[in-house]
């Protein structure tokens, strides 16, 4: 339920001895990530050498109170919003307040003075009930967190609790925080180069933004230093995702070709009931075979954080599946984290397969993978039937 910050990520990604050698678009469909062969090293620019962090923090379900979108037999009751508002940037916190009052019904909108957060949650909101056409359901209350909510472990920018609570990390949208991340991460990886399984066009992406941004900080939002800190942390899922890139191994013909050559039948069905070592074991075999022959396997990744928003559209995706859900099916049912609910999700081949083509985090419970069809359908995706399917299986909604 959470999106995990830079800092984070950087502190996982140096601890992994493993790797140290080696704008919206509202008619687009899913794409599944591919693998990219190349004879060269991969190198970024002279003047930044970028690397990626690898890590996941997962959450679980806290600040539990009661709801009143939930009825007994988690039918959905739809929102009666209008079904357009018109967003015009706040000029002062009060203003800001008004809005949220006015046309969300939020009483309790305390976001200190900080007036930019405070318009990006506002904007967000407001796209999620014109897309859904007022039906979405949109948060009780926006604060910060305080000390006792913040979890040291996965520092999210933003979470949301049953009840309705949206809270949002003020720590992570310190700017000087995180410019110092970025150079910090940027000294230290320039002696790593790039990874195995990166996707560098969108790591060369990421750098040609990055580079004026941290010549003149100030002349950006701190939503803007939020969202590249997001898509930099994304870019790398080799072994983040073992399975998803031995599937996609398998799909191109060159790899396949390649690997079979060398004696490697990949049996996904058989390789996915191992254990998550014996997956990486086999995926390190697949990486050493390619090598001698390519010197960069990289991984075309499926893009994760296509606004600024996606850490609001993720959390109002769990407020509509819990709304249309029993309060068996969170607590005991098939939404449920225990593990014996979750391992019909996470074990399931066909499932994990449909899940993937929407991304990593969505491959990690079915709640996750709710509110990220539900963040890309915000985003104007199109969901294919397989999707779509498991969508509403778990409870998803299409307002």
């Amino acid at each position: 339920m959470e999106v995990t910050s830079l800092s984070a990520i950087n502190r996982n990604y140096f601890n992994q001895s493993s790797i140290n050698n080696s704008t919206q678009t509202k008619t687009s469909d899913y794409k599944n990530d591919s693998i990219e062969l190349t004879h060269k090293k991969k190198k970024l620019s002279n003047t930044q050498k970028l690397g990626i962090a690898f890590g996941v923090a997962l959450s679980a379900l806290g600040g539990l109170t009661a709801c009143a979108l939930l009825t007994k037999s988690g039918k959905f009751n739809p929102a009666n919003f209008e079904k357009h508002i018109d967003f015009k940037p706040a000029q002062t916190m009060e203003e800001a307040k008004d809005f949220a009052k006015k046309h969300f019904k939020i009483e309790r909108f305390e976001l200190d003075n900080d007036l930019e957060v405070a318009n990006w949650v506002n904007e967000g909101l407001t796209n999620i009930n014109n897309t859904f056409s007022g039906k979405a359901h949109l948060p009780v209350s926006v604060s910060f967190k305080d000390n006792a909510q913040r979890n040291a472990k996965n520092y999210a920018v933003a979470d949301i609790n049953i009840g309705g609570d949206l809270r949002i990390d003020r720590q992570l949208f310190n700017t000087e925080d995180t410019i110092k991340d970025f150079r910090e991460t940027m000294e230290a990886l320039n002696k790593v180069g790039v990874p195995q399984g990166t996707d560098v066009n969108k790591l060369l992406d990421i750098e040609e933004r990055l580079a004026p941004m941290l010549q003149n900080p100030s002349q950006y939002s701190k939503i803007e230093w939020m969202k590249i800190s997001q898509e930099f942390e994304d870019v790398g899922s080799l072994y983040r995702n073992p399975m998803g890139v031995l599937s996609s191994m398998w799909e191109n013909p060159k790899t396949k070709e390649t690997l079979i050559e060398s004696g490697i039948n990949l049996n996904l069905r058989e390789i996915f009931t191992k254990s998550p070592d014996e997956k990486k074991k086999i995926l390190d075999d697949c990486i050493a075979v390619l090598n001698k022959k390519y010197k960069f396997v990289g991984l075309q990744s499926k893009d994760r954080f296509l606004s600024e928003f996606d850490v609001i559209y993720h959390e109002m995706g769990h407020l509509q599946n819990w709304g249309n859900s029993s309060i068996f099916d969170i607590f005991f049912g098939k939404l449920s984290n225990n593990k014996h609910q979750l391992n019909k999700f996470t074990n399931n081949f066909d499932k994990q397969q449909t899940a993937g083509k929407v991304s990593w985090y969505a491959q990690t419970s079915p709640q996750e993978f709710v509110a990220e069809v539900f963040a890309q359908l915000c985003n104007g995706r199109k969901p294919s039937s397989d999707i779509l399917e498991l969508y509403k299986h778990y409870n998803g909604v299409l307002v």
